[in-house]
């Protein structure tokens, strides 16, 4: 796997920190605008899964399918309303969890269905935020840790707000 594939990625990553940074670190100088009343909608909620899932903390789709992810450090696939056996993804032994700490973020690249990548945040077993890029095995939702590529390890000083959120 090539670096510089990653190093878009990685740049994203740092200016949103830095961003992050910047904002929360100037928060009295806040923007004030007036925003409309929402048009009120009517919702109603079903749900889809009621067993299966230990601590679920994220949920993220990629088309049609829905991955909820269990702060432990695996990632599991919603179809059609039934958890699927397999995860997608299982780091357990390389995640730090609870509390504030675990698998805490998941991204699928805009070009997933030709390279398969996928991102993930999560606070590894010395208590640090790992970013890393993963490779789904081709054709299945279903992927081998050892694909797993680094993009950027952040240290940690305190064992909480070790929260970075990552979005396409």
């Amino acid at each position: 796997m090539e670096i510089n594939r990653f190093s878009g990625v990685l740049q994203n990553i740092r200016i949103s920190v830095l961003f992050f940074s910047f904002i929360t670190g100037f928060a009295l100088n806040t923007v004030w605008c007036q925003i409309p009343d929402p048009t009120p909608l009517d919702i109603e909620l079903s749900p889809v899964l009621t067993s299966g899932l230990v601590n679920p903390i994220c949920i993220a789709f990629q088309d049609t399918q829905m991955f909820v992810l269990e702060q432990s450090g695996r990632i599991r696939c919603i179809v059609d309303g039934t958890l699927i056996s397999t995860p997608m993804l299982n780091i357990e032994s390389r995640v730090s969890s609870g509390g504030e700490r675990g698998l805490l973020g998941l991204a699928f690249d805009p070009d997933f269905e030709e390279n398969r990548t996928y991102y993930v945040n999560y606070t590894n077993t010395s208590g640090n935020t790992v970013i890393s890029a993963f490779i789904a095995n081709s054709g299945e939702w279903q992927t081998n840790p050892d694909t797993e590529h680094i993009l950027l390890t952040i240290d940690q000083p305190y064992s909480n707000l070790s929260l970075i959120h990552i979005s396409e």
